[in-house]
């Protein structure tokens, strides 16, 4: 998902998350971080992890399904 997807979207995706999945993807996003060199893509990474944890608090603890 992060190496196609528009970060807007990919905000859009972690907003709706429950709090395991995100931090499941707070994980994901960090070692991805870790794996690469300075680079926009990098960048744009860290930007996400920061919004993640920012969000993390807020976050739904169970999700609706119908």
């Amino acid at each position: 998902m992060y190496n196609r997807t528009n970060p807007a979207v990919i905000k859009s995706i972690l907003l709706r998350l429950t709090k395991s999945e995100l931090l499941d993807e707070i994980e994901i996003i960090k070692t991805k971080i870790t794996e690469l060199e300075a680079s926009n893509k990098r960048t744009m990474l860290m930007k996400l992890y920061v919004f993640a944890q920012d969000i993390f608090p807020n976050a739904k603890t169970t999700s609706y399904k119908l």
